[in-house]
């Protein structure tokens, strides 16, 4: 899905402006083979978009950027349903009563994923949210290790050293924190339609007043974070657009159609608060 590529679309553009077009068919037939759906269908949902106007569904060309936009947030959607699915699939087999030893130990897969502190040569929203996640694990282990532990101590009326350690729960918090969290307010700035950059760097300067977050004096398109494991300086280009992420409608009702079961089912159930894919219920009738 992500080697499809776009051009601007010269015939069409004389009727529609800034319209484009596929530029490789031949791996987009490919993807529509593994999609099972049909090429002609899979190439008007990425370079067409359905709108409502006056009770009508109107259709508009995409730009070329528009459609690197849908085919980036597609590839995502089947990437993340796709990983939520192995992980129900891997939930129903070690909970069904074949697999489970006895009710107070069932059977169970612990898988510890640490993400690790990234910082590269560029900086964007990928690397925030890779370190936004290290920080809470971070935060995890602090409580389970030392925290925890030393309550634990406390209350036994067991001596122990005195362990010093630091807390980044103010910083967790600062990421986290709604309504004026770092993330919070990318969110409520990718809300508007006319937000930009700049917009969003103004918005986090006149919001996070806080000691882990600054901005050089005279820029206009980076930020730094002092992380639990060094400083971070960010990129903002592209975090408006890459947080929006929005699936179109086109697309849902494309995948929804194959003609391969998973890929049907996966865009069938809807994802529920905490980003896994909610079970459908049964809509057959008792009998």
């Amino acid at each position: 899905m992500g080697q499809i590529e776009f051009e601007k679309d010269n015939e069409e553009s004389k009727k529609h402006q800034d319209s484009c077009k596929i530029s490789n068919m031949d791996v987009a037939s490919i993807v529509g083979k593994l999609l099972e759906v049909k090429d002609t269908e899979l190439m008007q949902a990425l370079t067409m978009r359905s709108m409502m106007s006056g009770g009508e569904t109107v259709q508009r060309q995409n730009s070329v950027d528009e459609g690197q936009e849908v085919r980036d947030a597609t590839a995502k959607a089947l990437y993340g349903r796709l990983f939520n699915w192995i992980v129900s699939k891997v939930n129903e087999l070690i909970k069904s009563p074949k697999h489970r030893t006895n009710e107070r130990n069932p059977a169970t897969i612990s898988i510890l994923d640490i993400f690790g502190f990234e910082v590269v040569t560029k900086n964007c929203f990928e690397q925030l949210c890779i370190n936004i996640a290290n920080e809470q694990l971070q935060y995890y282990f602090n409580q389970h290790v030392f925290t925890n532990e030393l309550q634990e101590y406390e209350s036994e009326g067991v001596e122990s050293v005195n362990v010093t350690y630091t807390d980044n729960k103010p910083l967790v918090d600062m990421c986290l924190v709604k309504p004026l969290g770092l993330l919070a307010l990318i969110d409520e700035e990718s809300k508007f339609p006319k937000g930009t950059d700049k917009t969003l760097l103004d918005k986090l300067k006149k919001n996070m007043k806080n000691e882990y977050f600054s901005v050089e004096k005279h820029s206009t398109t980076e930020f730094a974070i002092q992380h639990y494991a060094g400083r971070a300086t960010y990129e903002v280009h592209g975090f408006l657009e890459k947080n929006r992420d929005t699936l179109a409608p086109d697309i849902i009702i494309l995948l929804r159609g194959s003609n391969k079961d998973i890929i049907r089912s996966i865009f069938q159930q809807r994802i529920s608060r905490t980003g896994n894919l909610a079970r459908l219920r049964s809509r057959g009738r008792k009998k």
